[in-house]
């Protein structure tokens, strides 16, 4: 009965790819050809310039505390449509499609990579505050941190790679960066917004933060200077896209 009622949704509403409009019969976000269509980068970036950098240990800006790997530019339609579907429609499935572009790029970097990683990494999310993580019924980073946990120890089996949920929290359920005029509204916006919950867990660490999105990068650098001030070794933002 419900093979057949999700049949006859899909005739009625048949499904479409969320960039192209073409129909898509698969249960992802996007079409085959989009999806393996987004531009994949191979290296890595300074979190302060955004210049790009070949390996992990050779940034131009050390003061600012990590390194930036971004797996894709925001710019491509394709992938604004996949991160806002999981972001701001609460397609969970989107996930999938997302996991497509971290694989990809991790695959591309896993040679440097490999001598960046110590043999165990903390993998964490940044947090939203408990308020808007029951809102929304998820935290989307949360999300992407399982997938790489899963796509690292798959890659780097002998390295432990170990899930932190709560290992450091939102402090204050503060305005969406979003909504901010400018850069110094951004930085001001997120401002000792974040707790170290267990510093202990986290001193002498070496840390993967992941999120979505790195717009102007406020959001993560005050989660690094929680974690820096917390006395983790180094820390890397993982990131689906750079605007």
């Amino acid at each position: 009965m419900r093979r057949l009622l999700k049949l006859i949704l899909d005739l009625i509403f048949p499904k479409i790819c969320a960039s192209c409009g073409q129909p898509n019969p698969e249960s992802n976000i996007l079409c085959q050809q989009c999806l393996t269509g987004i531009p994949i980068n191979s290296g890595w970036f300074c979190p302060l310039c955004q210049r790009r950098l070949p390996t992990p240990q050779n940034s131009c800006h050390p003061t600012a505390g990590f390194i930036l790997a971004a797996a894709t530019p925001y710019v491509a339609k394709a992938v604004q449509e996949i991160v806002q579907a999981l972001k701001y429609r609460q397609l969970e499935n989107a996930v999938s499609d997302l996991t497509f572009v971290l694989k990809e790029y991790l695959e591309k970097i896993s040679k440097e990579l490999a001598d960046w990683l110590p043999s165990e990494v903390i993998l964490l999310p940044v947090p939203l505050h408990s308020r808007k993580e029951r809102k929304r019924g998820f935290n989307q980073s949360w999300l992407l941190a399982q997938a790489a946990e899963k796509i690292l120890s798959g890659r780097f089996p002998e390295k432990i790679f170990r899930l932190e949920k709560n290992a450091i929290k939102r402090t204050k359920n503060i305005l969406s960066q979003t909504e901010c005029r400018d850069y110094r509204q951004r930085e001001e916006n997120v401002k000792n917004i974040f707790l170290a919950a267990d510093p202990k867990g986290i001193k002498n660490k070496t840390i993967i933060i992941v999120d979505d999105v790195f717009t102007s990068g406020a959001t993560m650098r005050e989660a690094v200077k929680t974690l820096k001030a917390a006395g983790a070794k180094k820390i890397m933002a993982l990131v689906i896209a750079k605007a």
